[in-house]
């Protein structure tokens, strides 16, 4: 499972991410259909969710990974998310990858669609030249003092773009290299009523 193997990042919902690096094994039947083929963008380990497939019948159709900020977000700040995502070959594209900032950890039972507005949104279909990897980024303004952040696709298949030919029903991507910083100018907040975090970090081992 994602969030025994990953260090700090977790799953928020039942269905299980995926990790790719040295001395995790893809199962047979997975790699037959391309699974794990794709390299880390940086460092030695990334990782992989679907984004689409549920009204195809596909198991797990929606998976997210969720992490715990360094620091919280500041109410009216300018902020730029930047992540690197790859493309499973023969899945189709698909569109809706999005970043949702909360104050609180997501933890839902179950594997459905977490429905959610991201504040963070790559709404068109994602197209990504086979192999290779593609950077994102966006800017948003922190509405609240949010501390945690989960990547996946908030939205039903319905409402959802996708794109190209492909023998599975599904969307898949990786993903890499999530970042979050603040854009000048710089704001400050008053400390005195902070609450220390749970011992926790964001250093994206997977």
């Amino acid at each position: 499972h994602f969030t025994q193997c990953s260090n700090h990042w977790n799953s928020p919902t039942s269905a299980s991410p995926d990790l790719y690096g040295p001395r995790l094994n893809v199962p047979r039947h997975w790699r037959e259909k391309g699974f794990g083929k794709m390299y880390a963008k940086d460092g030695s380990y990334c990782a992989g969710i679907t984004m689409y497939g549920c009204d195809n019948g596909k198991p797990h159709c929606r998976e997210y990974i969720q992490v715990l900020l360094d620091e919280p977000l500041v109410p009216g700040q300018l902020y730029e998310m930047t992540l690197w995502v790859a493309h499973l070959d023969g899945s189709l594209w698909a569109g809706n990858l999005g970043g949702y900032f909360s104050e609180d950890k997501i933890s839902e039972i179950g594997a459905s669609l977490l429905e959610k507005d991201p504040q963070v949104l790559w709404k068109d279909a994602i197209v990504v030249k086979e192999g290779s990897w593609l950077r994102l980024q966006k800017t948003f303004s922190a509405e609240v003092d949010a501390r945690y952040l989960t990547i996946g696709n908030f939205f039903p298949d319905d409402r959802t773009t996708t794109s190209g030919e492909s023998f599975l029903n599904y969307a898949y991507y990786y993903l890499d290299d999530v970042s979050v910083h603040k854009i000048d100018p710089i704001l400050t907040r008053d400390t005195s009523t902070l609450v220390p975090d749970p011992v926790e970090t964001n250093r994206f081992y997977a």
